[in-house]
């Protein structure tokens, strides 16, 4: 009896220990997964397989991969389309595809569906555009049945019936996503089948995705009587964009659980419900609906229920409270996911031009080929080329770059691909892979990196064209709307059109971050007329508030004439720390009520490089005059106007002969330019300032200077009809006196643009 009670105690003893001891938390696919698939293992401690070609089968194929038995991690070698000849079947789980290796444009599949048919499966940064050549009628990409899979950046378009299926599955995550543009009156039998997906399961999470310009199904939650929920069914349907439905957004979901919480609705032109959120079908699912957004629609989207949520019953579906999924999503309002889905989602490593343009299409509001429902790829120019590079060298084959090995301290001879030597949860070959997307993932998990739209020629951002990124920017908004350029020669004739207000440009660099075009005034246009001074511009600036910093502004024309890199007629106008390249007619401060502001600049030219109607304040900016010229001003004031052109602290430097130079001369008689405290070169003549041959304008101008520096500054030589200030006059110029107007506007206190 003592034994056995002794072992019963025994027993109970060992039962509270066990269960007092904390649990190990599980290891997360990737470090940005999230949602109910975020613990899927992939290929975790397998073999590591290449791709090196872009054919349909054979050695170095992806299908060969896929077909090899247990686990294993799919790297690419190449970059490019591979068009299948036939159905590619993932029967075999324990995978991960990590499209994130392939050097170049990434991969893209075309031709026939990719259909994930078995359990724990990773497929992170790939592309599937099945498309029309085929005469198949299916999915691009789906999968049902299977459990622990997680879809990353995946960018899925072009199917002949639903782009995305992915339905009676457990434990699934769809995350950063791009389900686009399903053709619709295409090869299906059925007629008009442009489909955005079927989408559910058991504890079934799909955020952060853009689903966009599908006829229907936008998506369907299953729970049809050929698409039957699971016992436990539970979708969290959270922080996605859906713009441009047509006839349904989401509908469905007989008999299912669903959060459909803080997501963003933007209609676009072929939408027909512009309020419409969800639709559930009787038998009626359980629905909690909440914090979602539908652009154009106050009332719901202050209150979801108030006709957001349709159908016969709406309140039959009705739950007031979400349904528990354990924080497993680090969740946004929806206009703060509705950016970021825009900045990352899809194959965003590299975006392709299919991606470019859905993304510029949702922030428009518009469509490239009619309302945006399209019925072939072709609409809307086909497959783009992907370009390919090299891939780094890796002499062991486990996946891992030499350079990167020896950078973390690994013998690049040995395959360690499975180790643990630099993570103790993920295996060497994983914190390479997670490398690869590191500030890729870290943005689109955490938040916006401050800037609103990303400009990048090489298609890292969110547009490869400035005009673009223009565009985009809503009419006269009231709050500042960043955008940032990366480095890189951008050849664009621009505007910023008057409705475009409060812009700010950022570039990576001042050198390499260059606004560039090449027309000149003698230039003839269509109808064999000359374009004119104005015409010649670079970049024309109409809007009010606009900012620029770190940016290269030019005329590459050459000396051929008046070629002008800037025009800014909009008020409030700063630029810092950057560069007007040109000739003559460089910079035209051109707004007769515009005030502007340029600090720590540099502007070149040879003739009139700076001139123009406007008020402009230059601080502490190197004007350089090349050989060539002979004026540095050609002010255009007009009468009654209390300032023209101000230059404090700047330097006036150049390769022009010596005593070659004017500081200015007068467009108009009742010019005005003033030099205060400023370094003058050489090449600037005694005399200072001409006439214009118009002795009439030296009674009417206002040319002056004030303790000014350096072999040009020559008081007692300046011409008699320019005034030298004195120290009581010389206090009244300062930035804000200048441009202060009737709204005290004071640029000095925007330092940080």
């Amino acid at each position: 009896m003592k034994s056995i009670f002794l072992k019963k105690l025994k027993f109970l003893i060992i039962s509270v220990v066990v269960t007092a001891l904390p649990t190990q938390a599980q290891q997360l696919a990737f470090p940005s997964a999230e949602g109910f698939g975020r613990y899927a293992t992939g290929g975790r401690d397998g073999i590591v397989y290449t791709v090196t070609n872009l054919n349909d089968d054979g050695e170095g194929s992806l299908r060969k991969g896929i077909l090899k038995d247990g686990p294993r991690t799919i790297i690419f070698a190449v970059s490019g389309t591979i068009e299948l000849e036939r159905p590619l079947d993932i029967n075999k789980g324990d995978l991960t595809i990590a499209g994130q290796t392939a050097p170049g444009d990434g991969i893209t599949i075309k031709g026939y569906p990719v259909a994930v048919k078995d359990d724990n499966v990773i497929i992170r940064y790939m592309r599937f555009r099945m498309g029309d050549i085929k005469g198949t009628a299916d999915d691009s990409f789906k999968g049902r049945g299977v459990k622990n899979v997680i879809l990353d950046h995946c960018s899925v378009s072009w199917a002949t019936d639903e782009n995305a299926s992915f339905y009676q599955n457990k434990d699934f995550t769809m995350q950063w996503c791009i389900i686009a543009e399903a053709l619709n009156s295409s090869v299906h039998s059925k007629g008009d089948h442009g489909y955005g997906g079927i989408w559910g399961g058991e504890n079934v999470t799909f955020h952060h995705n853009l689903i966009a310009s599908n006829h229907s199904r936008n998506p369907r939650f299953s729970g049809s009587k050929t698409t039957e929920n699971l016992e436990g069914e539970f979708v969290d349907f959270r922080n996605n964009v859906i713009y441009n439905w047509e006839d349904n957004s989401i509908y469905g979901g007989e008999n299912g659980r669903y959060n459909i919480v803080k997501n963003y609705f933007k209609p676009g032109p072929a939408t027909e419900d512009e309020e419409r959120i969800v639709e559930p079908y009787d038998p009626y699912g359980k629905f909690y609906v909440h914090g979602n957004f539908v652009e154009g629609s106050k009332k719901v989207t202050e209150n979801n229920w108030n006709g957001g949520v349709q159908g016969d019953d709406p309140a039959a579906a009705r739950v007031d409270d979400p349904f528990d999924i354990n924080n497993n999503v680090d969740t946004q309002d929806a206009r703060t996911a509705m950016d970021l889905v825009l900045k990352k989602a899809g194959a965003s490593l590299k975006r392709d031009a299919v991606d470019i343009r859905i993304i510029n299409e949702t922030r428009s509001g518009k469509a490239t080929y009619g309302n945006g429902i399209i019925d072939s790829q072709e609409q809307v120019g086909g497959w783009p080329k992907l370009k390919s590079g090299t891939a780094p060298k890796d002499t062991d084959e486990d996946g891992m770059p030499d350079a990167w090995e020896k950078a973390k301290g690994l013998d690049p001879a040995e395959a360690n691909a499975n180790g643990h030597e630099l993570d103790k949860g993920y295996t060497n070959l994983e914190v390479y892979l997670n490398e690869l997307v590191e500030n890729d993932s870290k943005t689109a998990a955490v938040g916006s990196s401050g800037y609103d739209y990303v400009v990048s020629a090489d298609g890292s951002g969110d547009f490869v064209t400035v005009q673009e990124a223009i565009n985009a920017v809503p009419d006269f908004r009231k709050k500042r709307t960043r955008i940032f350029l990366k480095s890189g020669a951008y050849k664009e004739k621009l505007v910023l059109p008057a409705s475009k207000t409060n812009v700010t440009f950022i570039g990576e660099d001042r050198d390499s971050t260059i606004l560039t075009y090449d027309d000149f005034a003698q230039k003839l246009n269509s109808f064999g007329e000359e374009i004119g001074t104005t015409g010649s511009t670079s970049f024309f600036v109409f809007a009010e508030g606009f900012h620029a910093k770190n940016i290269t502004f030019e005329n590459s024309a050459g000396p051929v004439g008046q070629a002008v890199a800037v025009r800014v007629d909009g008020d409030k106008v700063i630029f810092d720390n950057c560069r007007f390249l040109g000739f003559q007619d460089t910079l035209y401060p051109h707004g007769r009520n515009s005030r502007q502001y340029y600090r720590n600049c540099y502007i070149e030219g040879t003739t009139d490089f700076i001139f123009g109607w406007s008020t402009a304040v230059f601080e502490n900016c190197e004007i350089y005059s090349k050989d060539g010229g002979h004026y540095i001003t050609a002010a255009s004031t007009e009468e009654g106007a209390k300032h023209g052109f101000v230059f404090f602290n700047c330097t006036l430097t150049g390769d022009a002969p010596k005593e070659s130079v004017y500081l200015g001369r007068p467009w108009r008689p009742f010019a005005q330019t003033v030099f205060i405290y400023t370094k003058m070169g050489a090449h600037i003549k005694k005399e200072g300032w001409h006439n214009w041959n118009k002795p009439h304008a030296e009674g009417t101008v206002c040319y002056a200077e004030f303790e000014n520096s350096g072999p040009g500054w020559t008081p007692e030589k300046r011409v008699d009809w320019a005034v030298i200030l004195t120290p009581e006059a010389a206090k009244k110029y300062t930035a804000k006196d200048i441009l202060g107007g009737t709204d005290n506007w004071n640029p000095n206190d925007i330092e940080n643009l």
